[in-house]
């Protein structure tokens, strides 16, 4: 499973997220230029939130193929005033059946939930 969270902007697709689970884990790589940055939450429990490959927080929880309660795996506010120039043009991008689109102005919130 592989999808997209846009937010749809200025005439532009602004990948917030891309969310992927392999067979190690599930895995929040936010969009733009970050680097090795990404949330991870794996079969054994462990999850990681790092920022440019490094470790900034870890814990170990419930196993994910044993979650059945839903858990946050991220949550925060955005903003976006302006487009940043690596995102591309709506007409650019192709949206796949999964993705998800937003089309919001202002502040918003969004919450990632396994």
């Amino acid at each position: 499973m592989k999808f997209n969270i846009y937010l749809k902007k200025f005439g532009k697709m602004i990948r917030l997220y891309r969310i992927e689970r392999k067979k190690s884990g599930l895995y929040v790589i936010p969009g733009g230029v970050f680097g090795k940055s990404y949330i991870s939450y794996h079969e054994d429990g462990k999850s990681w939130n790092r920022l440019q490959g490094k470790i900034i927080t870890k814990f170990k929880g419930t196993p994910l193929s044993q979650i059945i309660d839903e858990v946050t795996i991220l949550n925060g506010p955005h903003s976006i005033n302006a487009p940043f120039p690596w995102d591309k043009d709506e007409a650019d991008v192709k949206i796949s059946p999964e993705d998800i689109v937003i089309e919001k102005s202002g502040v918003f919130f969004i919450e990632v939930v396994s």
